[in-house]
């Protein structure tokens, strides 16, 4: 059976925020220490395109699982692995604040090692923490995976 894992429109809307933020930060800063406007509007324009265009777009990914393939397609892409030749891990860090409360944030890697012994690391924080776990389900390796929660200081 064949099934396809998509990048979630909210993780690109979630990382568009933070481009934005970002952007306005690195301007602001721009703005006050040259005093020029017109230039912290350009820097503004530049970091969220690179942003943009390094974080987001070279990110999108889509996975597809079948009983002998898995196929991943990353900005523009396309790497078809044969199953039985490759062993797969993966990883979830969550960050969390020191005081307790909610994941500030969630990284997801799978790694697939060939026979050859070369490893590619995917990021997946696209796919979203729950559709990537599924995704492990459908692999047969959703009770191996390493799961990492770091303590997220309040200064960083």
């Amino acid at each position: 059976m064949k099934r396809i894992y998509k990048t979630k429109v909210h993780r690109i809307l979630l990382n568009c925020l933070y481009g934005l933020a970002a952007a306005f930060f690195i301007a602001l800063i721009t703005e006050f220490v040259l005093k020029n406007t017109l230039l912290a509007a350009v820097v503004f324009l530049a970091v969220l395109a690179a942003y943009a265009w390094l974080v987001i777009i070279g990110n999108i990914i889509s996975i597809e699982v079948s009983d002998s393939t898995l196929t991943v397609k990353q900005g523009k892409t396309s790497t078809t692995f044969n199953r039985d030749e490759i062993s797969l891990r993966a990883e979830i860090i969550t960050q969390v604040p020191r005081s307790g409360g909610m994941a500030i944030s969630t990284s997801c890697f799978l790694y697939i090692t060939q026979n050859g012994g070369q490893e590619k690391k995917v990021d997946c924080e696209l796919l979203g923490r729950y559709q990537f776990e599924k995704m492990l389900e459908d692999l047969n390796i959703g009770d191996s995976v390493t799961k990492i929660e770091k303590e997220q200081d309040k200064s960083n």
